[in-house]
């Protein structure tokens, strides 16, 4: 298990409320804030997933652990690329 996890983003502001709406049904949300350009998104008011703009970029893939098969959704590509997957792999 890895905690947390941090990836790059070109554009903070989007990315920070793209990813907000894409972890949402996991329970997720903006939690912490530094400096106008880092944030830290989580469950339960503690940051496991962070974003920091920065001019140089390469995508990065993340999965989150979904509580049930119901809730993992879409597998989605934020703006700059990185890829955001929920999983469960409770037997079905």
């Amino acid at each position: 298990m890895f905690d947390p996890i941090g990836v790059s983003v070109s554009n903070y502001e989007k990315s920070k409320h793209f990813d907000a709406a894409a972890l949402a049904p996991l329970g997720h949300a903006v939690v912490m804030e530094f400096g106008g350009d880092t944030a830290g998104l989580g469950a339960g008011g503690k940051p496991d997933f962070w974003l920091s703009q920065c001019a140089s970029l390469a995508p990065a893939h993340s999965a989150f652990t979904a509580k049930d098969r119901a809730t993992v959704g879409a597998f989605v590509v934020d703006p700059d690329g990185n890829n955001v997957e929920a999983a469960c792999h409770a037997p079905g």
